[in-house]
C-alpha cells in the first residue's frame, strides 16, 4: 500500500507537467502570433514601399505637367484676344516631351474658344462650362477662388477620360484692377497618366485604388481600382495635388497572405513539440518512478523544469524584439536610399525647423558640403533667400499647421554662388499615431527649365508682334506707293477710251489696260495673303444666293472665253435658296478658278458646278467645282500647286503669266470659311479645281440688292449736279490733274488743295458740296484735316470721301472714325469715282 506522501509527490509531478505543457503551449502560441505579426508587417512594409514610389510618381507627373502650362497664362493675360493660330504656336512647345498632356484649351468667359491640338478635339470648341453639369462646379470654383482647381477624372466631350486642371486667367494689373478673363484648361489623359506612373505595369506586385475625384481627398469618389481596398486593411497614403489631394490604397496582388505560416512557424511548433517531449516527458517518467524515488529527487526535478520554462519564455521575447528592431531599421534605410536617389530635393526638420535629414540633391542646390549637411544648418529656412523666408513664416507654416500640407513656388539660394533656383515645393506635416506633430518634410522640384520656357515664350511673342507691326507698316506703305501711280495710269487709260482713237491707239490702250490690271491684281493678291497670314481677314456674313454668284462669275469671263471659242456652262444642285456667307470671297475663288480654266484651255468647255454635300440644323456644307478640258497638270506638281508663289513650272509662268498667289489665297479663304480646296487633273485632258465652304442657314431671310449703279455715272452726274462745288485734297500733282479732268467732264466745279492744312483753309472760306480727301499728305494728313473740317461751321454736314492707296480694313475704320462718309481705294476707276460722287450728292435729295 502506497503512502499518502508518495501519492502527493505523484500529484505534484502531474500538476507540474500540466502547468509546464500549458505554459509551453501558450508561449508557442504567443511566439507564433508574433511571427505572423512580423510577417504581416513585412507585407505591409513591402506594399508601402511600392505605394510610396507610385505616390511620388503621380505627384511629380501631375505637378510637372500642370506647371508647363503656366507660361500660357502669361501669354493670354498679355494678349486676351489671342487667335487660334497664335495659341497653337504658344502651346505646341509644351507637348514636345510630355506624354500625358492630351490638350490645352482656353475658355474666355468660361466658353472654350481656343484648343491645342485642335485635331480630334473639335467637339470641345464652344463648350460652355457653366452649362455642363460635370464641369461647372470646378470651373466656377477656379473663377471664384482665383487659384488652380484640379477636376476629374471625368468623361471628356471629345471622348475618353481626362484630368482637367483649370487655371484662372486675369488681365490687367494685379489687385483691384485685375479682371477675370476666363480659364486655361490643361487636360491630362487619365489612361496615359496611369501608364506613365506605372499603375498599368504587368509586373506590378500590388493592387492599387485611387479616390478623391475632383481633388476631394478621402471624401471623393473612387475613380481607379477596386473600391473595396478602402474598406480593407489596405495601406493608404495621401497624394498631394495643387489645392487638393487624392488618396491611394494598395494591398498585395491576390490579397494578404493570412494562412501561410512559413518555415519559422514550423520551427516554432517543432521546438514546442520537442520542449514538451523533453520537459513534460521526463516529468511523467519521474511520476511513474515516484514510488521508487524519494521526495527530494521529485522536488529537484520540478524546480529544474520551472527554470527551463522561464528561460524559453525570455528567449522568445528577446527574439521578437530583435526582429521588430531589424524591420524598423530596414524601413528607415529604404526611405533614405529612396530620398538620396530622388531627382527632387528632400529635406526634413523638427517642429522648430532644425534639419535632421537633407539629401544630396538639396545639398547640391543649396551649396552645402555632402558630409554632415544637416548639421551645417541651424534652421531649414537658411537655404532660402530673405523674401522666401518671410513667405514661409507668414504663409507656408500656418497653412501646413492648419491643413497638413502646402504647395507653391519658392526659390533656393546657393550659399556659395548666391544663385537662385526657382522651385515648386510641397511641405508636409508628419504626425505620430496619436495625431501629434513629429516633423516637417519639404520636397522641392527645380523648375528652372519651365521658367526659361515661359521667358522664351514671352520673348518669342514680343518678337512676333514686332515683326507683324513692321510687316503691316511696310505693306501699307507699299500699297500706297504702288496704288498712287496706278491711279494715274488707269485713269488716263479710261479717259483716253472716251476720246475718238485710231485702231493703233486703241490697241495700245488695250495693252496698257491689260498691264495695269495685272499689276493691280498682283497688289491685291499680296495684300490678301498678308491679311490672311496676320489673321486680319474678316469674312462678312450676309444673305446670298449661290446661283447669282455663279451667273456673275460666268458673265465676267464670258468675253475671254468667247474670244477663244470656249463654251461656258453652270450646274446648280439642290440647296436652300438663301444662305448666309461672304459672297465676295466665294466669287473671288470661283473667278480665280474660272479665269485659270479659260487661260489654260484652248478648246472645249469650262463648267462651274455647285451642290450641297451635307447639312445640319444651322448650316450646310457646299462644294464648288470648276472643270475644264485644258492642258492638265502632271501628278508630281499637284502637291505644291496651292503653295504661295508657286507655279507648276517656269515655262508655264512665261507662257501664261501669274504670281502663283491666287490658288494659295483660294485655299486659305476656303479654310477660313470652314472648308478646304484641292484639284483633280489628268495631263492633256483637263482639270477640276474644287473648294468647300460651310454657310449658315437663313430661314425667311431676304437677299439685299446691291445699290443700283447708273449705266453712265458721268452723264448722270452731269445731268443732276452740274455746277456743284468739289474740293480735291491731293498732294500728287498728276493725280490732281486726272481727278480734275474727270469731274470737270461731269460738269462739276473743282478746287484743289495740296495738303490737309490747305483743305481746312479752303472749307473755312468757301462752301463745298463734297470733299475728296487723300489720307497721306504733308503738313496735315487726311484724318486730321477731316476732324478739323467737322469742327468748322461749314464742314459739319459736307460729305467727305477718302481716296487712298491704303487698302487695309483698319485704314477704312480709321477714316470712318475720323468723320469721313465713304472710303475708296486707289486706283479709282472713272465710273466708280463718278458713281460715289453721284451717290453722296444725291443723298440729301
Amino acid at each position: 500500500m502506497k503512502s499518502p506522501s508518495s501519492y502527493r509527490g505523484v500529484g505534484l509531478i502531474v500538476i507540474a507537467a500540466t502547468v509546464t505543457a500549458v505554459v509551453l503551449l501558450a508561449a508557442g502560441f504567443w511566439v507564433e502570433r508574433q511571427q505572423l505579426v512580423a510577417q504581416r508587417l513585412d507585407q505591409e512594409n513591402a506594399v508601402r514601399e511600392q505605394l510610396q514610389i507610385l505616390q511620388a510618381r503621380i505627384e511629380s507627373e501631375l505637378n510637372g505637367s500642370i506647371q508647363l502650362a503656366r507660361g500660357l497664362v502669361a501669354v493670354i493675360a498679355h494678349d486676351p484676344s489671342l487667335s487660334q493660330r497664335a495659341f497653337e504656336r504658344a502651346a505646341k512647345p509644351l507637348f514636345d516631351d510630355r506624354s500625358v498632356l492630351r490638350n490645352i484649351a482656353a475658355a474666355p468667359d468660361m466658353v472654350v474658344r481656343l484648343m491645342y491640338p485642335l485635331a480630334g478635339n473639335e467637339a470641345a470648341i464652344g463648350l460652355d462650362y457653366r452649362q455642363t453639369p460635370s464641369q461647372r462646379a470646378a470651373a466656377e470654383l477656379a473663377r471664384d477662388s482665383g487659384h488652380l482647381v484640379l477636376a476629374g477624372p471625368l468623361d471628356l466631350v471629345q471622348g475618353g477620360r481626362g484630368i482637367i486642371a483649370r487655371v484662372p486667367v486675369f488681365r490687367g494689373q494685379s489687385g483691384r484692377q485685375q479682371q477675370f478673363w476666363g480659364l486655361l484648361s490643361v487636360v491630362l489623359d487619365a489612361d496615359k497618366l496611369y501608364r506613365a506612373v506605372g499603375l498599368l505595369d504587368e509586373d506590378l506586385a500590388i493592387e492599387v485604388a485611387l479616390r478623391g475625384k475632383d481633388s476631394r481627398g478621402s471624401d471623393g469618389a473612387v475613380f481607379y481600382g477596386d473600391p473595396a481596398l478602402f474598406s480593407d486593411r489596405a495601406v493608404r497614403l495621401p497624394v498631394t495635388l495643387p489645392y487638393g489631394a487624392w488618396q491611394i490604397a494598395a494591398r498585395p496582388a491576390g490579397g494578404w497572405d493570412e494562412g501561410h505560416r512559413g518555415a519559422g512557424v514550423v520551427f516554432i511548433r517543432g521546438g514546442l513539440l520537442l520542449a514538451l517531449l523533453f520537459s513534460v516527458g521526463p516529468m511523467l517518467l519521474l511520476a511513474y518512478y515516484a514510488y521508487r524515488r524519494n521526495q527530494a529527487e521529485l522536488e529537484v526535478a520540478a524546480h529544474h523544469q520551472q527554470l527551463e520554462s522561464l528561460v524559453a519564455s525570455r528567449t522568445a521575447e528577446l527574439s521578437a524584439a530583435k526582429e521588430a528592431a531589424e524591420s524598423a531599421n530596414e524601413t528607415l534605410i529604404l526611405f533614405k536610399r529612396f530620398a538620396e536617389e530622388s531627382a527632387q530635393a528632400v529635406g526634413m526638420a523638427t517642429m522648430d525647423r532644425k534639419p535632421f535629414f537633407i539629401n544630396r540633391r538639396l545639398s547640391h542646390m543649396a551649396g552645402l558640403d555632402e558630409e554632415g549637411v544637416a548639421s551645417q544648418l541651424s534652421d531649414l529656412l537658411d537655404v532660402y533667400p530673405e523674401w522666401a523666408q518671410r513667405k514661409i513664416r507668414a504663409e507656408v507654416i500656418p497653412a501646413v499647421m492648419e491643413q497638413g500640407f502646402w504647395t507653391g513656388e519658392l526659390a533656393l539660394e546657393n550659399r556659395e554662388t548666391q544663385v537662385l533656383t526657382p522651385t515648386l515645393e510641397s511641405f508636409f506635416l508628419i504626425k505620430d499615431q496619436d495625431g501629434k506633430p513629429l516633423c516637417m518634410m519639404d520636397i522641392m522640384t527645380d523648375i528652372s527649365e519651365q521658367k526659361e520656357i515661359e521667358s522664351s515664350l514671352t520673348r518669342s511673342k514680343e518678337a512676333a508682334e514686332a515683326a507683324s507691326v513692321a510687316k503691316s507698316v511696310f505693306l501699307a506703305q507699299m500699297s500706297h506707293e504702288l496704288r498712287t501711280p496706278l491711279q494715274t495710269i488707269i485713269s488716263a487709260e479710261q479717259l483716253l477710251r472716251r476720246e475718238e482713237l485710231t485702231a493703233e491707239q486703241t490697241k495700245l490702250v488695250d495693252i496698257q489696260h491689260i498691264a495695269s490690271e495685272h499689276l493691280l491684281n498682283v497688289i491685291n493678291d499680296l495684300l490678301d495673303l498678308s491679311r490672311i497670314e496676320a489673321d486680319k481677314l474678316v469674312l462678312s456674313e450676309a444673305p446670298i444666293r449661290v446661283g447669282k454668284i455663279l451667273d456673275d462669275v460666268v458673265k465676267l469671263i464670258d468675253g475671254p472665253a468667247r474670244d477663244k471659242g470656249i463654251h461656258l456652262r453652270t450646274e446648280l444642285g439642290s440647296m436652300p435658296e438663301v444662305l448666309v456667307g461672304d459672297a465676295g470671297r466665294m466669287r473671288q475663288i470661283l473667278l480665280n478658278y474660272a479665269g485659270n480654266a479659260v487661260k489654260f484651255t484652248e478648246r472645249g468647255e469650262v463648267c462651274v458646278h455647285a451642290w450641297m454635300e451635307s447639312q445640319d440644323s444651322d448650316s450646310v456644307m457646299l462644294r464648288f467645282e470648276v472643270s475644264d478640258t485644258g492642258i492638265g497638270i502632271e501628278p508630281e506638281h499637284i502637291d505644291r500647286l496651292f503653295n504661295a508663289f508657286e507655279q507648276v513650272e517656269n515655262s508655264l509662268t512665261r507662257s501664261y503669266g501669274g504670281t502663283g498667289l491666287g490658288l494659295a489665297i483660294n485655299k486659305r479663304l476656303a479654310q477660313l470659311m470652314g472648308g478646304d480646296a484641292g484639284v483633280r487633273s489628268t495631263p492633256g485632258k483637263g482639270s477640276t479645281f474644287w473648294f468647300t465652304a460651310r454657310l449658315g442657314k437663313a430661314p425667311g431671310a431676304e437677299v439685299l440688292a446691291s445699290p443700283e449703279k447708273a449705266a453712265n455715272p458721268m452723264e448722270m452726274l452731269k445731268a443732276r449736279h452740274a455746277g456743284k462745288q468739289v474740293l480735291i485734297a491731293e498732294d500728287i500733282a498728276v493725280n490732281q490733274v486726272i481727278f480734275r479732268r474727270i469731274l470737270e467732264r461731269a460738269g462739276l466745279k473743282v478746287t484743289t488743295a495740296n495738303d490737309g492744312r490747305e483743305a481746312v483753309e479752303r472749307v473755312s472760306s468757301q462752301a463745298f458740296d463734297i470733299v475728296l480727301m487723300d489720307m497721306q499728305m504733308p503738313r496735315m494728313d487726311g484724318l486730321a484735316a477731316t476732324r478739323e473740317i467737322r469742327a468748322l461751321p461749314r464742314g459739319g454736314d459736307v460729305p467727305i470721301i477718302a481716296m487712298t492707296g491704303n487698302a487695309f480694313e483698319e485704314d477704312r475704320a480709321r477714316c470712318l472714325a475720323a468723320g469721313m462718309n465713304d472710303f475708296i481705294v486707289k486706283p479709282v476707276r472713272v465710273d466708280d469715282l463718278c458713281q460715289a460722287v453721284l451717290h453722296w450728292l444725291s443723298a440729301d435729295q
